[in-house]
């Protein structure tokens, strides 16, 4: 019996919190005075990164103290890279990645801070990934511009696509809804 409830209950919460992610979507946002929209990922993501930052470090300190043998140092380093990694990982992302974009142009930072931005009449391809859960904007020099599916408001970038490029969102196959017109 242990061992479904572990996993039914990771299952339900991974689909409540993708459910929660998915919402923030259709989340308007609002342009500034030139029309330029900034998209950001959601709040959770920097709270997710904390919350398993403190845990690694919790379960390293928590391993330090109980020293018996000493392999505690191995597991509590071994939960500390496990959960303080991925912690960081989350954290970055939602500090560094946004997307700029206005009637002319998009623009997305990295995870690495990098920049990237071209017109939205040089985009010669957009791919949405379901595995790493990003939209891919290409150009004819290769050059790729991705934006997370958890960007809050994404569904104003997708209004875009539809009015600045000859693509049509339906095709890109995104695993949530979408607002389609205002």
């Amino acid at each position: 019996m242990d061992k479904i409830i572990v996993p039914a209950i990771t299952m339900i919460l991974v689909a409540l919190v993708s459910s929660y992610l998915n919402k923030s979507i259709k989340k308007r946002v609002r342009s500034s005075l030139g029309g330029n929209f900034e998209l950001k990922l959601h709040k959770l993501y920097w709270y997710m990164g904390i919350s398993f930052i403190s845990l690694g470090c919790v379960g390293f300190l928590a391993a330090g103290l109980t020293i018996k043998d000493g392999n505690e140092w191995v597991i509590g380093s071994a939960f500390l890279i496990l959960f303080g990694g991925l912690g960081y990982i989350s954290a970055i992302w939602y500090v560094n990645h946004s997307v700029h974009f206005n009637s002319n142009r998009i623009e997305a930072i990295s995870v690495y801070k990098k920049g990237v931005s071209m017109n939205w009449s040089d985009i010669t391809s957009i791919k949405f990934n379901p595995l790493t859960g990003l939209l891919i904007f290409t150009n004819a020099h290769g050059k790729k511009i991705k934006a997370h599916q958890h960007l809050v408001g994404l569904g104003e970038l997708l209004r875009m696509i539809a009015v600045q490029t000859p693509w049509n969102v339906d095709d890109l196959k995104l695993p949530f809804k979408y607002p389609k017109h205002d």
